[in-house]
């Protein structure tokens, strides 16, 4: 996967990179996208759908919007194991909801595995609002960073 994800980064630039691998990740519940794209359809307002987000206990991040931009900030895979880490490598290992970065976090994979992450609200986000989003990785594991961190881009 490493060698693979370096060839990628160094044949195709960052739209591309994101195309092939957005596309990659775990599917989000159909039922879902429909329950929040009802919401939008109804009200024509994305702030109607955060609201639901925010209000829902069983969605555990909240997002928030400001102007086109949607941001979203990871929580820990493993809350409980993430609290009670001792060390950096710990916390990152509960963080991470990527069974194969949590694994081979000390073998370097690539940031540009992310977009494979970004795939999940992709997924979401476009069948709510029935058009393209861009998602932008803002933070990561991979890029060094203590926690994950998107912008979900509303204005394509």
């Amino acid at each position: 996967l490493k060698s693979a994800l370096e060839t990628l980064d160094r044949r195709a630039n960052e739209d591309q990179k994101y195309e092939v691998l957005s596309c990659c990740a775990h599917e989000f519940s159909d039922k879902r996208i429909a329950q929040l794209r009802a919401i939008y359809e109804r009200t024509g307002d994305i702030d109607a759908v955060l609201k639901h987000m925010n209000e829902d206990p069983d969605w555990y991040e909240k997002p928030t919007r400001k102007g086109n931009v949607i941001y979203v900030g990871k929580v820990p895979y493993d809350a409980k194991g993430y609290e009670k880490a001792k060390t950096d490598a710990e916390k990152k290992m509960c963080y991470c909801h990527c069974m194969l970065v949590r694994r081979h976090l000390e073998e370097h994979i690539p940031p540009t595995f992310c977009y494979c992450g970004t795939g999940w609200y992709r997924q979401y986000w476009e069948g709510i609002l029935g058009k393209r989003v861009k998602i932008e990785v803002l933070k990561s594991l991979l890029k060094g960073d203590e926690k994950c961190e998107l912008a979900i881009h509303l204005d394509l």
